[in-house]
């Protein structure tokens, strides 16, 4: 009996078609996108949660625009802060679920923000420089009532979260999800150029266009930071999985090389993918409690 010969599809035409069917499923989903939360659902959903909150806009020095800050906290004082950074494309409400944390909140003030071109922060705008999203960090740590900051960030927050320890005294550890922190090991998937070529960036949703902006741009980043990580003098937790097919897990190579082993303490995930923060939130809580505990000042 003959066998049927598989038809082989030219690849070019398999380019096409995968922008084609992009284009559709970003045309006919455009709010879902952007990739954030109105202030009113931001806090019509903490009151269901039963939870003391606050959404501000700073104004960073040298810039004409606003970066918003959403806070949670307990009905008391405290001088110990969780500051979480998002990725790209992300906002603020991807930390949502860590800003009721009431175990998180018997312990510390939790900020969260939208990077600069993300959320309601110049949105759709990139600020493709890690020196300046540090800076603005390191400005909104600064302007805080606490003086104890402990500053997560994933994926792209990553290397903004460990560098900001150089720009603020007040940051006291640095917690890294999946960070993309090292410049020889940045992957660029084919749907990124979409964002990036003329002809096709027109019908990239503001977020993904900030994301494929920065992306572009971030081996060229990295290299001009990667001098500095051996001066990081804070304890810096770094936690990637081994099946991380956005990141490779090959940045903890780079972590452990480049980090002062003294201040450094990796874990490695066998198995595990990408979305840490979601995907173990459970381990990720329990890793800032234990740099709470340990007493950070």
């Amino acid at each position: 009996m003959r066998q049927k010969r598989r038809k082989i599809i030219p690849r070019k035409l398999k380019i096409a078609l995968r922008f084609i069917a992009l284009f559709i499923l970003i045309s006919s989903h455009q709010s879902c996108f952007r990739f954030r939360m109105s202030d009113k659902k931001s806090m019509e959903l903490f009151k269901q949660y039963q939870v003391n909150n606050s959404i501000d806009y700073f104004q960073p020095s040298n810039t004409d625009y606003k970066v918003r800050v959403v806070s949670t906290s307990a009905n008391k004082p405290m001088d110990t802060a969780v500051f979480f950074i998002h990725g790209a494309p992300g906002a603020a409400d991807g930390y949502y679920e860590y800003l009721k944390d009431s175990a998180l909140l018997e312990r510390a003030a939790l900020y969260t923000i939208d990077r600069p071109g993300y959320g309601y922060s110049r949105f759709g705008k990139a600020v493709t420089s890690i020196e300046e999203q540090t800076r603005i960090v390191a400005e909104i740590i600064e302007s805080l009532e606490q003086e104890n900051v402990i500053v997560v960030g994933h994926s792209f927050g990553g290397p903004i979260a460990a560098y900001s320890s150089l720009k603020s005294d007040k940051v006291k550890a640095v917690l890294m999800l999946a960070p993309a922190i090292d410049p020889e090991n940045e992957k660029v998937f084919w749907f990124a150029y979409v964002a990036k070529w003329r002809l096709t960036k027109w019908m990239v949703p503001g977020a993904l266009g900030v994301a494929g902006d920065e992306k572009f741009t971030h081996v060229k980043e990295l290299k001009k930071i990667r001098d500095n990580w051996m001066n990081v003098r804070v304890p810096v937790v770094h936690i990637h999985g081994t099946k991380d097919v956005v990141v490779p897990f090959d940045n903890v190579s780079f972590t452990k090389e480049n980090f002062n082993q003294d201040y450094l303490r990796v874990i490695e995930l066998e198995g595990e993918n990408h979305f840490l923060p979601w995907a173990r939130k459970e381990l990720v809580t329990r890793e800032i409690l234990k740099l709470l505990q340990a007493g950070v000042q």
